[in-house]
């Protein structure tokens, strides 16, 4: 989601990231099978490649764009 963010931000859109999918839940713990664990070894790096690779591209301002602080968001 932060890559996310931090396209839309670029782009001039001041999001609210709220994150939903459906791969959340008990299937996502680490520790229970290897395979598992890879999968989700796999998203994560693929995750922080991109945020590297948009980063050194120019695509985001900032390697890892969080959430806006807490005075724009209720300024809204």
């Amino acid at each position: 989601m932060p890559r996310a963010v931090g396209s839309f931000r670029a782009v001039g859109f001041d999001v609210i990231p709220y994150p939903v999918d459906y791969d959340t839940g008990p299937d996502m713990s680490i520790g229970d099978d290897f395979a598992g664990d890879l999968r989700v070894l796999g998203w994560a790096t693929h995750e922080w490649i991109g945020l590297v690779d948009y980063r050194l591209r120019g695509r985001i301002a900032e390697l890892f764009p969080g959430p806006a602080p807490i005075s724009a968001v209720s300024a809204r």
